[in-house]
């Protein structure tokens, strides 16, 4: 059996959103893992929002985070891309002209202005969640007052942004690419959530970074995600696997279709494919 590089996205994949991962998904892992399988985590969170027990779980040889832009193999950072301050800086005035909530993810944080520290962390799990639940979830978040001074920040996130995500890509310009968000959250009407990357660093930028490093084909890679940051994810892949609990375009673009994430998606999947 050959060797397999298994890319996962986190939530609504490995993880419902709540947090939890299936005990079938932990035993597939662990058994992909024993059979010398590459497991990679590949997320759009930013590095400081990977759950802790993911990051010192054996299980997984590498880690792509804030969907390409930072790329680890095992404690090896492959690729650290940031966004230019020019870039930034005209960005962060159009969402604050907009009174939007958003926050920076870097490798030493996640970042907002006191606006958004203080009413967009009420948004995570629909404001059900106490302070300590919401950092268990979506990080911890900084208010920083200079954020246009910031070199550091490899992609935003956003919420309550009065524009369609069409409007946003408009005024953001070629070099960002806006996508719906993953977290299926109630919004208001006329608002939408997403993320912004840079275009040229989607999941798959980082998937064939970590590729090249370990000396890997793209047609021995797996991929697994369910939402609307995992479409060049599943594409580049050799074989693209969507959630049963995934959106139409994920299911459209895999080459398959796995049950959902609470009814053993991740282990049939593996099942499937001959990985266990």
């Amino acid at each position: 059996m050959r060797t397999r590089t298994i890319f996962l996205d986190i939530d609504g994949t490995l993880t419902d959103f709540a947090g939890r991962m299936p005990d079938s998904a932990k035993e597939a892992l662990e058994r992909a893992h024993r059979a010398g399988h590459r497991l990679v985590l590949c997320s759009g969170r930013g590095v400081t929002q990977i759950y802790p027990w993911m990051r010192q779980s054996p299980l997984f040889d590498g880690c792509i985070c804030a969907a390409g832009a930072v790329v680890f193999a095992g404690k090896t950072c492959l690729e650290n891309r940031t966004i230019p301050r020019k870039k930034l800086s005209l960005l962060l005035s159009h969402l604050e002209e907009k009174h939007a909530i958003f926050f920076l993810q870097s490798m030493g944080g996640m970042f907002g202005n006191a606006w958004s520290v203080e009413n967009g962390t009420m948004l995570i799990g629909n404001g059900a969640l106490d302070p300590r639940q919401r950092e268990e979830l979506f990080g911890r978040t900084e208010v920083l007052p200079d954020l246009v001074l910031r070199t550091d920040c490899n992609k935003l996130v956003y919420y309550r942004l009065p524009e369609t995500l069409e409007e946003l890509q408009r005024a953001a310009g070629p070099f960002f690419q806006v996508t719906d968000s993953s977290f299926r959250r109630a919004v208001s009407t006329g608002y939408t959530d997403g993320e912004i990357t840079m275009a040229a660093c989607p999941k798959s930028h980082g998937m064939a970074k970590f590729l090249r490093y370990i000396g890997a084909s793209r047609k021995d890679a797996t991929a697994f995600g369910d939402g609307p940051n995992d479409l060049e994810m599943l594409a580049y892949a050799g074989t693209g696997v969507a959630m049963g609990n995934g959106t139409d375009a994920c299911k459209a673009q895999a080459d398959f279709v796995t049950a959902s994430i609470h009814e053993d998606g991740i282990y049939l999947g593996f099942q499937k494919l001959g990985l266990i």
